[in-house]
């Protein structure tokens, strides 16, 4: 393949691999399909068989039709969809350009606009296969743009007749024939130059790439992009609870984070056998809006505000938590209770205590803006024993003062309340009517019948095994179904447990929470995620939205809590809470044989979780823990435009104007500005130095080194053996005559002095003659070449002979 075709198809290949990129950010296979089929197209009819091309003007007003037709509505477009429509743009105008006759005009710009769409493809997809094309893209684009380089080198050094001359007839006779076929040149220009200009492409791309990877910032991602699904039709996570109606709610396969579990002071994986619960939000409060019944969050008593995560208590079974949520713009983080600070934990991650919730800080006058980076976040919990997750975990308040033990009091109190907050009865002296009669009457009928003598743990298992009886409940996500059952008059609750019995973990859990109420079990719903899929490959959890949960918590005394349903360093005089999950089992959620697929699925997403983490999300932490280095190890990030902008010198002035004691602190970062002033340094005696070989080599070469032909290079290295060289400046002919005469003086054989000139004559007939040398002259150079090799060897054994026989 001649080197013009390989550039050719590598110009194919561009447009295929950007227009598969934007393909990715428009999640539509079609469009890559296209466009592959319709370049391959192209290229068979232009270049390879050449029947038909466009001129160029005609390919202006395709260009200008073309903009006209996808930029017709832009300003309408949201910002996500101009980015697509200047994409395909990009795309459609490379198509143009390959149905052109093929000229540098032409390369250049399909290189330009491919480069374009490529960007414009950054900021519309964060998938590892976009960064997979990326490194296809790069190798494809650095040897298109070397052979494009040689091509067009070929062509400007080449034989161009100008103007005046066409004009003459007596100087159109004269042809300038090529020293060799171009399937020679094209080999040895793709084996050599090609290689050569890659090779340097390529160490300067490390060089480049390695100091940026090394200096740039590492600044966090915000988390994950959709926060909050209160308002979708799909099970997902939601901050209240609301008992909808209508429709049929679907289990979204969005993801939201996944999960790795390990051994805090060990760094091993840790093994957990049960299915964790990952919590979002704590629901106190029964409230009435607008007469639609929902669970919301106590934010009224006792808000203290939040806190950073204190440190961990001294245990053997430390589990370290790492969590990498998916872009939203929910401040909300899912976590372990009970969570602890580790190493590892990002310094704008706040607890608060009152309300259970971990969460990013953000500046009050500030809202977290969509961003398509993940957050990375890592917690240790004691929430773990022997793998399995205690069912109990210990209440945020270990009272121990007077102020303590009044307002876990309060909270208690607030816990087992019944009736509804009515916001439309609010300053009216109407006594709320019970809404739970059946529920409270039948609460009441299962412990007693189940644990009459038993403690609140005792009863609170009672109640939750008996939602959990084969038979009694149906879980259900179809809300018509629901409804088909429903008694208006009823609360949805109560008419879930003694009508209809169908329902979701949200029924579930609300009517455990009131029977809990019922029976003086101060109780809470919390809402999270619970479980996921176990990734073979990276040994981590892949939670979705469709595990979303909600369960209950019920409070314990200190001294009704078991044994060993929590760790001993977590038992104080606070007590603690016992999760109680009254839902069924769902048919989603039973665990079969995995077979081939799901190996591949798990690689290709483990795969995704590697370019997350070490591509789009890599921290300052991350590169440290990965044994990557850092060239600063300080605690302060790199910042660039304030080093430029606030160079040493500045601060120091500042610094001796302000606080003369500690002037020359500015100066600490000198070093900065020293490794980029040797950067600087090394580049320029690079480029000195290639500079001056390539005037050494040129000198040695000759200023206009003659083109040559295979023979003529036979005959100049035979005669570089008899020792003759031909210096810069000398003409074939004129080195061939002075080398016969050196050749007669060493061999002593004066028809060895004509060889050389025999050959040089047929070497000027090849270059210059337009139909060659003729056919006797090529075949006496021949044999004026065999004969020099002979005489060589004779000469060379003379001299080895007399070498021996001298004393």
């Amino acid at each position: 393949m001649t080197l013009l075709r390989t550039l050719q198809l590598l110009t194919v290949a561009l447009v295929v691999l950007s227009a598969a990129m934007l393909g990715l950010g428009q999640e539509e296979p079609w469009f890559t399909y296209t466009i592959a089929i319709a370049a391959l197209i192209a290229f068979a009819l232009n270049d390879w068989f050449g029947w038909f091309y466009i001129h160029r003007y005609i390919a202006n007003v395709a260009m200008l039709g073309t903009a006209v037709a996808v930029l017709n509505d832009f300003f309408s477009l949201s910002s996500r969809e101009q980015l697509v429509a200047i994409g395909e743009l990009l795309v459609y105008v490379q198509l143009i350009l390959l149905i052109q006759k093929k000229n540098e005009r032409i390369y250049g710009q399909v290189a330009i606009f491919s480069l374009l769409a490529v960007v414009v493809a950054a900021l519309l997809t964060n998938s590892p296969m976009f960064g997979l094309l990326l490194v296809a893209y790069t190798i494809a684009g650095t040897y298109a743009l070397a052979l494009f380089s040689i091509h067009r080198g070929m062509h400007s050094v080449g034989f161009h007749f100008p103007r005046w001359r066409k004009r003459d007839r007596l100087l159109m006779q004269i042809n300038f024939a090529p020293m060799e076929s171009s399937e020679s040149v094209d080999a040895e220009l793709r084996q050599w130059g090609v290689r050569k200009e890659l090779a340097a492409v390529a160490v300067a791309t490390l060089l480049f790439g390695a100091t940026f990877f090394y200096t740039l910032p590492r600044v966090g991602g915000i988390g994950w992009e959709e926060g909050g699904f209160a308002g979708a039709k799909q099970v997902g996570f939601s901050p209240e609870i609301t008992f909808d109606e209508m429709g049929t709610l679907l289990q979204s396969n969005q993801m939201v984070m996944r999960v790795t579990f390990r051994r805090a002071r060990t760094d091993t994986l840790y093994t957990v056998i049960t299915n964790p619960y990952f919590r979002g939000a704590v629901l106190t409060r029964y409230v009435l809006e607008r007469g639609q019944p929902r669970w919301k969050r106590d934010v009224s008593h006792g808000f203290t505000g939040s806190m950073r995560l204190p440190r961990p208590k001294p245990t053997s079974e430390l589990v370290a938590v790492d969590t990498l949520l998916e872009p939203t713009r929910d401040a909300r983080l899912f976590y372990i209770y009970p969570a602890y600070s580790s190493p590892r934990t990002p310094a704008n991650i706040r607890f608060n205590p009152r309300l259970q919730a971990l969460y990013r800080q953000q500046e009050s006058d500030q809202q977290l803006t969509p961003t398509k980076r993940a957050f990375r976040f890592e917690t240790v919990t004691t929430a773990f024993r022997y793998g399995l997750q205690t069912p109990v975990t210990p209440h945020i308040n270990p009272v121990q003062t007077v102020r303590q033990r009044f307002a876990l009091e309060a909270e208690k109190r607030r816990l087992l309340r019944m009736e509804p907050e009515d916001y439309d009865q609010l300053g009216r002296d109407e006594a709320p009517r019970d809404r739970f009669p059946g529920l409270r009457k039948l609460a009441k009928e299962i412990v007693a019948e189940r644990a009459p003598n038993g403690s609140r743990y005792d009863q609170a298992l009672a109640l939750q095994d008996w939602f959990l009886d084969p038979g009694r409940f149906t879980y259900t996500l179809d809300l018509n179904e629901i409804r088909a059952r429903r008694r208006p008059e009823l609360d949805p609750v109560e008419d879930f447990v003694v009508n209809h019995r169908h329902g979701h973990c949200q029924y579930f859990a609300s009517a455990l929470a009131l029977m809990l109420r019922s029976i003086g079990i101060p109780s809470r719903i919390v809402v999270g995620y619970r479980g996921g899929e176990l990734n073979q490959f990276g040994q981590y959890y892949i939670v979705r939205q469709r595990d979303a949960h909600a369960w209950v918590e019920a409070y314990l005394e200190p001294d009704e809590i078991p044994i060993n349903a929590m760790l001993d360093v977590e038992r104080h005089a606070g007590g603690g809470w016992l999760r109680l999950d009254p839902t069924p089992a769902r048919l989603s959620e039973s665990t079969g044989a995995r077979n081939v697929l799901d190996r591949v699925t798990d690689s290709f997403d483990y795969a995704k979780w590697l370019w997350n983490d070490y591509v789009l999300n890599l921290s300052r932490e991350q590169q440290q823990a990965s044994g990557l280095g850092q060239i600063d190890p300080s605690a302060d990030e790199w910042d660039w435009t304030r080093l430029i902008t606030n160079p040493p010198w500045q601060a120091a002035s500042r610094e001796r104007r302000t606080d003369p004691k500690n002037f020359g602190g500015a100066w600490r970062q000198w070093w900065k500005w020293a490794l980029i002033g040797m950067a600087g340094g090394v580049t320029a005696l690079l480029v000195h130095f290639r500079k001056r070989l390539r005037r050494r080599r040129r000198k040695q070469a000759g200023t206009n080194p003659l083109p040559s032909i295979a023979y003529y290079r036979r005959l100049e290295s035979l005669l570089r053996r008899f020792g003759c060289q031909r210096s810069p400046g000398t003409t074939p002919r004129e080195f061939a005559l002075q080398a016969g005469t050196r050749l007669q003086e060493l061999l002593e054989d004066s028809t060895v002095g004509t060889l050389p000139d025999q050959v040089v004559q047929a070497y000027y007939q090849d270059r210059f003659r337009p139909e060659g040398a003729p056919r006797g002259l090529v075949e006496a150079a021949s044999d004026a070449l065999g004969r020099l090799e002979s005489a060589y060897h004779e000469w060379k054994r003379t001299r080895r002979h007399r070498a021996k026989s001298t004393p």
